[in-house]
């Protein structure tokens, strides 16, 4: 390489060590401003739903079999049965049956007038659906305030139908007023319910044979009638609600960094201490879950609700982006967290204060 050749390669090296060392600068600097299309740079927008907005009340019935408790009673417009049904093994087809009774373990749950008896009727489910008919004869009943432990007998004719196979359970009716006391599931670990079976033996002896797995649940009925004015959701009895936002006016091709719906508290009733909590969930189809088929999926909602605030907050980002990417607008279905264990009641205003749907987003200059 001859002498002019080597100077300007250091002329190179020093012009690249120079562009480095700006570049490396702690100050900022306009070096590189004009590279990019004005068009990439982006900008965070704010939107605020405050036209239409839709809601429905709905009642469904709700599937209360994977709570620990059975409540049965009538109290504050809210009437509760169980039902309970026993797996027996057909290999006692054709036992001798001397005696049938159920046994059932107090729970901790109990709302109302704690010095009303518990009182209830038995009867024959006469199908395999879960809110089912049931034969109006009594094979069954109980009375008095529930003990630690409690037994009640049964019909040993409907035990012997039970044990050649047409098995569908009882239904135990609620007899009382002004209580719901609370007994233990089979999903408990330790004091479940049980068949208690008397067999007869050869000897003449009896031998006493215990079912423990089943299935059970109870049904939760509200004399009350939805209000067309406020948004009501209720647990244990069904009521949920059912919001939709018009999106129609946010901008297409959107980033959707946050959004979230406001509902204003008007009144809400505890019933017992528990989780202060509302779920909102994506619907997929309006009609299933008019009927409580499902229609559903997704709890979006982890709301930022302290105690005693009156604005309730859910997060929906997650929904507003699938709507925008084309997804039915079906709306949010809005309901208690625990509605399997407790009937709080929470009414928000809509007509007088109607919810907000705030959306968040990033967008591009002249989209």
């Amino acid at each position: 390489m001859s002498n002019g050749e080597k100077g300007k390669m250091r002329s190179l090296i020093l012009f690249f060590l120079t562009l480095f060392i700006i570049g490396c600068g702690k100050e900022p600097n306009d070096v590189g401003f004009g590279l990019l299309p004005e068009k990439e740079l982006f900008n965070v927008n704010f939107y605020e739903d405050s036209i239409e907005v839709q809601f429905e009340n709905i009642t469904s019935f709700i599937s209360n079999s994977a709570s620990n408790y059975l409540l049965i009673g009538n109290y504050d417009n809210i009437s509760c049965g169980i039902l309970i049904r026993f797996d027996i093994p057909d290999t006692l087809r054709f036992a001798q049956i001397k005696s049938s009774r159920i046994r059932l373990f107090k729970s901790d749950f109990v709302i109302g007038d704690t010095t009303v008896p518990a009182k209830f009727t038995a009867h024959k489910v006469l199908s395999n659906y879960y809110d089912t008919l049931y034969d109006a004869k009594v094979v069954g009943e109980f009375e008095g305030i529930p003990d630690s432990v409690n037994y009640f007998p049964i019909d040993t004719s409907v035990v012997r139908e039970w044990f050649m196979g047409r098995n569908y359970g009882l239904y135990l009716k609620p007899q009382n007023n002004g209580v719901i006391w609370g007994f233990k599931s089979l999903d408990e670990m330790l004091f479940t319910p049980a068949l208690e079976v008397g067999i007869g033996k050869a000897d003449g002896g009896v031998d006493t044979v215990r079912f423990f797995y089943g299935s059970d649940g109870y049904i939760a009925r509200s004399s009350e009638i939805a209000d067309t004015n406020n948004i009501v959701i209720q647990a244990g009895v069904g009521f949920r609600s059912v919001l939709k936002f018009d999106i129609s006016k946010l901008p297409k091709n959107i980033i959707v960094n946050r959004a979230e719906i406001s509902i204003y508290l008007k009144e809400k009733k505890r019933y017992i201490n528990g989780t202060d909590s509302l779920i909102a969930s994506f619907i997929t189809d309006p009609e299933l879950v008019k009927k409580s088929l499902g229609g559903i999926e997704g709890n979006y909602l982890g709301m930022r609700n302290p105690l005693d605030t009156l604005e309730y907050t859910i997060p929906v980002t997650t929904p507003v982006q699938r709507w925008l990417s084309g997804e039915p607008n079906n709306g949010i279905l809005i309901r208690f967290y625990n509605e399997q264990d407790n009937f709080d009641r929470y009414v928000f205003y809509f007509k007088d204060r109607k919810p907000k749907l705030k959306v968040y987003y990033t967008t591009k200059p002249g989209v």
